[in-house]
């Protein structure tokens, strides 16, 4: 118990890049919100807390995991140069000492009645740690159970580990008894925790590299299949580094899949190679200046950043196949195809780089150079198509594209049905727009079933080890002792550490007086001496207890005996390795037995382990007061709750919870920032190029259209907005527009609307099936982009070729019906 209260290092949860130094939501160009503030403080003055990898070791017994734990403790110390610090409570000499003393008073006593039951099999080992005193202690076990209280439990334990060492044996492999067990109250599996500090080397692509190595080797080293246990390694350094590698992976799938999409709906929309090629040409040089342009710009890309590769594919394109397809209609030149089409492509231009651009007032860094990236992306691409395209064209023979004479998609639309299908997507839509939420846990962007992810989630299994927890800086122990015990009072609280709380206590008063009592029998028996029991036979003397005194499992513990006798019998060398097996453990046991039974007099706060009270109390006499809480703040509810009730306390509370849920605040408001800048910006240079209210509504109707269709479909196939695809809603406008502003360019009776629309038809293909790739990523926030995205960009291509057209004919009819008015601007 008191390893999983003292031995879990606070895990940081925070939203950093996934690479190179912490930069988070609340700290960009200067900016520093008042929870960072408060974080940077608390890094200040416990700096070991940062970046604490933390490794998981499951056993069947605690013997198993104690044995482990040793060498790799021993093992991790070998590498000083990678890894520092290494702390496990159950090894801590301190804890070996004073364990007891944090047992609860009901734990400690059947703890120590346990001990006291086994005295006369550890007297006679002690005495004589050999495979005939043991059986030969078990042999007077079996016989006087039935005269102490509890002795038929402690006993058929004692059988049943018996008879597992010896039936292992005789299968030919190892299994030592664990003696753990027989003191233990059932037999569910152990779980130790090792903390250790990763030497971090930023000149890596991953930091945490080179430390991950060396622990890696480390737990080879120490052989986790020797002792039978499992180990797991977590903490938020590892699944930064995990999250790395899945995001980069899933970023260079994602991307060599539209690549590949993007070849074959070209080759299906020109029939042609050299046009697909030539198309494709835009895409490889928007994407090469831009990633010049982030590589010269920025130190490091975080996961939103990381995926402007893949959106630049989806929208580096559009520019070129709307500008084949005009230039190869019947009759129509390259030139004709810049004049008709110029001023539309310029203007969609225009405002896919506003809608890049309005990520950048934002405070969320990923945003920010996904702004600045995009933007130099997209305007490579408008002027690539400028000029690459038409001398292209040149060096391409003139043919008609295929299909280029026909009604073209929307001729071939029921627009009717289609219409009243578009208006009832709209109201459902309006209906679940409002249930929409914002997932602050940034659990909850990453890959589920990545190692450390799910070593993390594990933790939150027992009460004791959730990582969750807030902190509070205060200047004394009289402040934190105030402080805490107002804190300890509320009933989100499970408990408050401070380093005076982390001592036994008043109550191990009482307690050593319990174990004092047993020490003064048992101790000078596990000091040697003479056996209390005949030790001579003991397999023989074992043998015929057991058929004197029928004891549960005492029979299938003859069985084995039998089989260990005519097995020995052959060879004789049997012997000595079921005495190994039973003997395997008893060192350490007996050593642990008598620093448990002599406890620290008086122990004291400098008596506590360094690496622990180093998370506490600083160098400087600050103490953080660490506050736990009762539920598991995976929830939602239950974590705005703990808040909620620590900040009416101490509201310069810092920690994970505090920035889950400040940085969740900050990017909503970030992304709605992005929003309205987009949309006001679009609009604004609409109005300035029609100089027509009605008709820029008309053009703007569909992306608020589609804003509400993402907005219910984000609902509807419970696809949250997170850190991560809070891009989807200004990307929507920014990229989305893009097709309103070609159909208001030239609208069914201005002509050309065949080409027009296909043109939009294969450019929304081509952008969601980029921006859907991004569903295959193993990591839940660029998965999560690629959904919302998709929702996105296919909600604004059915509202522009499907509300937009009757839009701009009542736009016609009205402008018909009222007095002349002046002609837009082209």
């Amino acid at each position: 118990m008191e390893e999983r209260r003292l031995g879990v290092a606070r895990l940081r949860l925070e939203r950093r890049p996934v690479n190179g130094p912490p930069v988070e939501p609340g700290r960009r160009a200067g900016l520093e919100t008042p929870h960072r503030q408060r974080e940077f403080a608390l890094d200040r003055a416990f700096p070991s807390l940062n970046d604490r990898l933390v490794i998981l070791v499951d056993a069947a017994d605690a013997d198993s995991a104690d044995r482990f734990l040793a060498r790799l403790d021993s093992e991790i110390r070998a590498r000083p140069e990678a890894l520092d610090a290494p702390f496990a409570p159950a090894i801590s000499p301190y804890f070996l000492r004073n364990g007891l003393l944090y047992r609860d008073d009901a734990e400690l006593d059947s703890l120590l009645a346990r001990m006291t039951r086994a005295g006369p099999l550890l007297a006679t080992l002690a005495a004589e740690p050999s495979l005939s005193a043991y059986f030969a202690s078990l042999a007077e076990g079996v016989a006087d159970a039935d005269r102490i209280a509890g002795g038929e439990e402690a006993l058929t334990r004692a059988l049943a580990e018996t008879r597992a060492t010896i039936d292992a044996r005789l299968a030919g492999s190892s299994r030592p008894v664990a003696f753990s067990r027989l003191f233990a109250e059932d037999d569910a599996p152990v779980r130790r925790i090792l903390t250790v500090t990763p030497r971090l080397d930023f000149s890596e692509l991953q930091p945490a590299r080179p430390a991950r190595k060396a622990l890696a080797a480390a737990i080879a080293a120490a052989d986790p299949a020797r002792d039978g246990v499992r180990v797991q390694v977590t903490g938020d350094t590892a699944m930064r580094s995990e999250e790395l590698g899945s995001v980069a992976q899933g970023i260079g799938f994602s991307l060599a899949f539209s690549l590949v999409a993007l070849s074959a709906l070209l080759w299906f929309a020109f029939r042609n190679l050299r046009l697909s090629v030539l198309a494709l040409s835009i895409v490889f040089i928007a994407n090469a200046v831009a990633a010049a342009f982030a590589a010269l710009t920025f130190e490091a890309l975080n996961l939103v950043s990381m995926a402007f590769a893949v959106l630049l594919t989806g929208v580096g394109a559009d520019f070129a196949v709307h500008f084949i397809l005009h230039a190869r209609q019947p009759g129509a030149t390259a030139g004709e195809a810049m004049r008709r089409l110029g001023p539309a492509l310029l203007l969609c231009a225009a405002s896919t780089i506003f809608g890049f651009l309005a990520f950048v007032p934002t405070p969320f860094q990923g945003m920010a150079q996904l702004g600045f990236i995009g933007a130099v992306g997209v305007m490579a691409a408008f002027i690539a198509t400028l000029f690459v395209i038409p001398a292209g064209l040149a060096l391409v023979p003139p043919a008609p594209l295929p299909g280029s004479d026909g009604p073209g998609p929307l001729g071939r639309l029921p627009q009717r049905p289609l219409l009243i299908l578009g208006l009832a997507l709209l109201a459902g839509a309006a209906l679940l727009a409002p249930q929409a939420r914002f997932e602050t846990d940034p659990m909850a962007l990453r890959d589920p079933d990545s190692p450390a992810v799910r070593a993390f989630s594990s933790l939150f299994d027992e009460k004791d080890t959730r990582p969750y927890s807030a902190s509070v800086l205060v200047a004394n122990e009289a402040e934190a002792e105030a402080l805490a015990t107002r804190l300890a009072a509320l009933p989100e609280v499970d408990r408050v550490v401070t380093p005076w709380r982390l001592l036994p206590g008043e109550a191990a008063v009482y307690r050593r007086d319990a174990i004092d009592a047993v020490a003064y029998g048992l101790l000078p028996q596990l000091d040697g001496g003479e056996p209390p029991v005949v030790t001579a036979n003991g397999l023989q003397r074992l043998r015929a207890a057991l058929a004197a005194h029928p004891r549960a499992g005492g029979a299938e513990l003859a069985t084995s005996l039998d089989r260990l006798a005519a097995a020995g019998a052959r060879d004789p060398a049997l012997f000595a390795s079921v005495e190994r097996d039973v003997l395997a453990n008893w060192p350490a046991t007996l050593d642990r037995l008598r620093q448990s039974l002599s406890p620290d007099p008086e122990p004291g706060i400098d008596d506590l382990p360094p690496e622990l009270l180093g998370r506490y109390l600083a160098s400087d006499g600050q103490v953080r007061v660490e506050v736990v809480p009762s539920a598991d703040l995976r929830d939602a509810q239950a974590r705005a709750a703990f808040i909620a009730a620590v900040r009416q306390v101490a509201p310069e509370a810092a920690g994970p919870v505090f920035n889950i849920e400040a940085s969740g605040r900050i990017v909503e408001r970030a992304m709605l920032t992005a929003t309205f800048t987009a949309l006001l910006a679009c609009g604004l240079l609409l109005l300035a190029v029609e100089r027509n209210v009605w008709r820029t509504l008309a053009t703007l109707a569909p992306i608020l259209a589609a804003c509400l269709l993402t907005l219910g479909g984000s609902v509807l196939f419970q696809i949250p907005f997170n850190y991560a695809n809070v891009i989807a809603l200004p990307m929507l406008i920014g990229a989305g527009i893009d097709s309103a502003i070609h159909m208001a360019a030239h609208p069914p009776e201005r002509g050309g609307a065949s080409v027009t629309a296909r043109a939009i038809v294969i450019t929304a293909l081509t952008t969601i099936t980029s921006f859907g790739s991004l569903i295959f990523s193993a990591h839940q926030g660029v998965s999560s982009i690629g959904a919302l995205l998709l929702i996105a960009l296919a909600s604004t291509t059915f509202a522009a070729l499907v509300l937009e057209p009757p839009l701009l004919r009542l736009v016609s009819r009205f402008e018909a019906r009222g007095p002349r008015r002046k002609a837009p601007v082209p």
